[in-house]
């Protein structure tokens, strides 16, 4: 395959693979209602985990073709997308963000452990698989106190309550199976277009990752932010990216780590992980103010623009 056609291999499998998981949420999640499941699960375990599995399907895919690179450097820069992106674009669509809610007992700590957590497994260049079972139990006792404390948090809160589905229809499971599909087969042709565009540019597979894999799977973040900055829901602005970056960092890299050793490359040991720590940082300081105004968001996209050119330096 020539590195033009991988180019558009990537592109196709990437819209597969995002349209698959967002198809798959819609058939679960219609699902869930049929069968009365209360508005916050439907929210923690349908939309919460749903919007991560891009990132989750790509990275099994990645440890399957023997790159098992990919997956630190998916969730670092996702995570580091998610914040300077994502909540980038949101303050500067809607002129500022602000949260309603309190975030300094829940939500903030929350980020800061679980990111304290996982720079403590990743600072050697290796995630074991024990030290991946610590960040998935870590991500089941997070997802504990989310279930058992509804009204605590705002991480997951789901734009609109649910209404009861009084009748299933057969594309509600075309949407489940087909999304299923799409995700599976747009995760392994990603990798695959990957490996070929990195071998053909020289560069590192990890970089590829953390950049061009990070933005597409974060791509569901960004419509969902923006949309509801539009909408006046901030603090659905807010909650996306604390729950989305949780989740990367401790179900996705906790879960496929249990099945392989994860590696880190040199670009996103020397490059990606500082600028995670800081980034992580900055938005903690910015959610503990409840308020990213439009200035902070520029400077939120100047700072990644910045981190792309870093990156790709060193590459």
């Amino acid at each position: 395959m020539s590195i033009s056609t991988a180019l558009i291999v990537f592109a196709a499998s990437l819209f597969a693979l995002v349209k698959g998981a967002d198809y798959l949420i819609q058939g679960a999640e219609k699902i869930g209602r049929y069968f009365g499941m209360p508005s916050f699960v439907i929210g923690a375990l349908i939309v919460g985990i749903g919007t991560s599995l891009p990132e989750v399907a790509s990275s099994f895919a990645a440890i399957f073709a023997g790159e098992t690179d990919i997956v630190v450097s998916n969730a670092i820069g996702s995570n580091i997308a998610n914040i300077l992106l994502v909540a980038g674009l949101a303050a500067v669509v809607g002129r500022k963000i602000v949260s309603t809610k309190d975030l300094v007992d829940i939500e903030v700590p929350l980020l800061v452990i679980s990111s304290a957590l996982f720079l403590g497994t990743v600072y050697d260049g290796v995630v074991t698989t024990i030290e991946a079972a610590i960040l998935f139990l870590g991500f089941l006792v997070y997802l504990s106190y989310l279930l058992l404390h509804p009204d605590d948090s705002v991480v997951v809160e789901v734009s609109e309550k649910p209404k009861k589905v009084d009748q299933l229809k057969p594309l509600d499971f075309l949407h489940l199976i087909g999304g299923g599909v799409g995700l599976v087969m747009g995760a392994k042709y990603l990798i695959d277009s990957v490996i070929i565009i990195a071998a053909g540019f020289g560069i590192p597979t990890g970089v590829v990752a953390i950049s061009a894999i990070a933005v597409g799977t974060s791509l569901p973040e960004i419509i969902v932010s923006v949309t509801a900055v539009l909408k006046g829901k901030t603090d659905l602005a807010f909650g996306n990216v604390f729950g989305s970056n949780v989740f990367n960092i401790l179900m996705m890299v906790g879960l496929v780590g249990l099945f392989e050793n994860l590696t880190v490359d040199n670009a996103t040991y020397t490059i990606g992980l500082p600028v995670f720590a800081a980034v992580t940082l900055i938005f903690t300081i910015s959610a503990m103010s409840k308020r990213i105004y439009i200035w902070e968001g520029l400077m939120f996209l100047i700072f990644y623009l910045f981190f792309m050119i870093q990156l790709f330096s060193v590459a």
